[in-house]
C-alpha cells in the first residue's frame, strides 16, 4: 500500500516501526518531513499542501506511543 499525507494515521504507524526511539515532544516539522519521506511506502509530494496533516501524522504518532490510560480514579474510601 503506498502512502500519503492524507493517510496520517498509517503513517504514525509506520514512523513508529521505522523510528522506536524518537522522542516526539520536541520534534520538528522538518524532521517529520524527513523522516515520513524516507518511509519506502510514501508516494505523495515532499510536503503536504495542508500543514496541518504534519500535525496530524504527530498526533497519530504521540496516540500509538501513548495508550490510552487506565482508569486512574481509584477510590480509598
Amino acid at each position: 500500500m503506498s502512502l500519503q499525507w492524507e493517510n496520517y494515521g498509517d503513517i504514525a504507524e509506520a514512523l513508529h516501526e521505522s523510528y522506536p526511539e524518537t522522542g516526539l515532544i520536541n520534534i520538528t516539522n522538518k524532521e517529520v518531513i524527513r523522516m515520513v519521506n524516507a518511509l519506502p511506502d510514501f508516494k505523495d509530494k515532499q510536503e503536504p499542501d495542508d500543514k496541518e496533516l504534519i500535525d496530524a501524522v504527530v498526533y497519530a504518532w504521540i496516540g500509538i506511543e501513548t495508550p490510552p490510560d487506565e482508569d486512574i480514579t481509584h477510590s480509598n474510601d
